[in-house]
């Protein structure tokens, strides 16, 4: 597969800080899918990083290995591949129909103490299993609005009810050991 220039310098940077192994050094788990799959059904291992960029493409050749009993992975297919880019981490996870986009700018409604709907800004990250990481913008303790998004204003009162958001089933690491997540917290729609 060809992997860009920017992922190449993310994965290095992330390595020499210590924060992923080198796929260079180290067996980086992947996950694959082919163009009419959903999901990522096709589990493997990095396996080959050349040592240099195509300069008229800007892109490095990666090498995974997969099973492929039934022979679906045919050479020249398009797949969709997607390398964990860094270890396990804490991490806010809401349900990624909250997050809001108010032109570049991502946002979310939280309950404040006076029951009233609060625009609060937020930088996202991956989508893990229908939850969406919030990296920055609210906390753990706050109330994340996920339903009446439409009749939703700033500063307008809000009759929230609290609900469990269900977990993501599994979380890969850095590593590649796949582990139950613990439930998540309440949320308040």
């Amino acid at each position: 597969f060809d992997a860009d220039e920017g992922s190449l310098l993310k994965y290095d940077r992330l390595a020499r800080l210590g924060q992923r192994r080198s796929s260079r050094d180290f067996k980086n788990p992947v996950h694959v899918a082919l163009a009419n799959e959903e999901g990522f059904p096709h589990d493997g291992v990095m396996d080959f990083v050349d040592n240099q960029l195509d300069r008229g493409t800007g892109t490095i050749i990666g090498r995974a290995l997969l099973p492929n009993p039934d022979l679906s992975l045919i050479p020249g297919l398009f797949a969709r591949l997607r390398l964990p880019g860094s270890g396990e981490y804490r991490a806010i996870l809401v349900p990624d129909e909250a997050i809001g986009s108010d032109q570049s700018q991502k946002f979310v409604f939280v309950v404040d103490g006076e029951s009233k709907a609060e625009y609060r800004a937020v930088k996202i990250g991956p989508l893990v299993d229908g939850l969406r990481v919030v990296r920055e913008g609210v906390t753990p303790d706050e109330w994340v609005v996920v339903a009446g998004l439409q009749r939703i204003r700033p500063g307008i009162k809000v009759d929230a009810q609290r609900e469990t958001i269900p977990p993501p089933a599994t979380v890969a690491t850095a590593d590649g050991i796949t582990s139950t997540t613990e439930p998540s917290p309440d949320r308040r729609p």
